[in-house]
């Protein structure tokens, strides 16, 4: 399930949250599950840059609602695969 960081009311960042959204994407990565970012200001990406942050970033409503339509299908289609492997397995012992 992705989820969608609203950055529209940061108006600013600084070396220190730049590192902890860092280990926040990460942290998502681990997971493999998606974090995308919205509205971020050009100021605020910047102080992201700054640190070799990799993110995904949205400026319009319509296409954030694609992919993230997209990563459901993606994710829905993982999870079918996965559960059809853990019945099989069962299956087999």
């Amino acid at each position: 399930m992705p989820v969608v960081i609203d950055c529209t009311h940061i108006y600013g960042a600084d070396y220190t949250a730049a590192k902890v959204v860092e280990l926040l994407v990460k942290d998502f990565n681990l997971r493999k599950q998606p974090l995308l970012f919205f509205n971020l200001k050009p100021s605020v990406c910047n102080v992201f840059e700054g640190v070799d942050l990799e993110f995904k970033l949205y400026y319009d409503y319509q296409v954030l609602e694609r992919a993230i339509e997209e990563l459901n299908l993606i994710g829905s289609a993982q999870s079918l695969a996965s559960a059809r492997s853990v019945l099989e397995t069962a299956q087999s012992a």
